[in-house]
């Protein structure tokens, strides 16, 4: 593989970017990075090995139990508690090393978002979106109109504490003219909640390499995070993601004007 292969699933998902990438990465020479360049946790790649250990993808690039690096993009939305979980998951399965490279400018999905998300939904009773309620739009939004949280934030605590108390509430009404349940502001003003987030987000920073470029490897693979038809800019929208499944031109054109980057 000399050049960078792109897998992108053309339908609503489901199409087998994972498989795809899983069969690239195993049939190239030498190291290999997966570069997520959309979408966030929301995406799940489905993963079987020839001896029976199935791990469906979030974070990790779909090449990971082969040995690949993984790379976030700047247009990744990083969910920290979800991270942990699939981190602690691939630990268990056996998989390699996790070699794992992260823009810092890439947002991160706070729990406020995820259930600011689950309440707007809860509120639509029968006019759901059917979102997965993992707060992928409810960052964009929030990064938008609010307060912003990065992967290089420098108080996440202090944003965090800021969203709870000054946006989360208001952003339910916002959306749904109804006020959000005892349930949803208890959940926001528990400090259990916000600590154990923090505990996630500072391992996640431990655990990561930081860059703004993609990583020195001989072969790269970008990985879609979802299907074409459901793209922040297809008609469907709202009733779809918020992720620009066409980002990784800005990787290819970079490529394109520097030559590869290789160590």
């Amino acid at each position: 593989m000399s050049q960078p292969v792109a897998v992108i699933g053309a339908n609503f998902g489901d199409e087998g970017k994972g498989l795809v990438t899983d069969y690239v990465v195993s049939q190239a020479k030498g190291d290999v990075l997966v570069v997520r360049y959309n979408g966030g946790a929301q995406a799940g790649h489905t993963v079987i090995t020839p001896e029976g250990i199935r791990h469906v993808f979030h974070h990790f690039g779909s090449g990971t139990l082969l040995g690949a690096a993984t790379y976030l993009s700047r247009f990744f939305i990083v969910n920290p508690i979800l991270w942990k979980k699939e981190r602690d998951e691939l630990r268990r399965i056996g998989a390699p090393e996790l070699k794992l490279w992260v823009d810092p400018r890439a947002l991160i999905t706070t729990p406020y978002d995820m259930l600011v998300n689950q309440e707007i939904e809860r509120i639509r009773n029968n006019w759901r979106y059917g979102s997965c309620g993992l707060g992928i739009h409810e960052t964009q939004a929030r990064n938008a109109k609010f307060i912003g949280t990065n992967v290089g934030h420098s108080d996440i605590k202090g944003a965090c504490e800021q969203i709870r108390r000054d946006w989360a509430e208001q952003r339910v009404y916002e959306m749904t003219e109804e006020r959000p349940s005892s349930l949803f502001r208890e959940r926001i003003k528990s400090d259990t909640l916000l600590y154990n987030y923090l505990n996630d987000f500072d391992e996640f920073l431990a655990a990561v390499n930081f860059t703004e470029t993609l990583p020195g490897a001989e072969n790269v693979v970008f990985e879609g995070a979802q299907g074409l038809l459901l793209d922040e800019n297809h008609p469907f929208f709202p009733f779809v993601t918020q992720s620009d499944s066409h980002e990784v031109r800005e990787f290819e054109e970079r490529r394109a004007a520097t030559g590869p980057n290789r160590r």
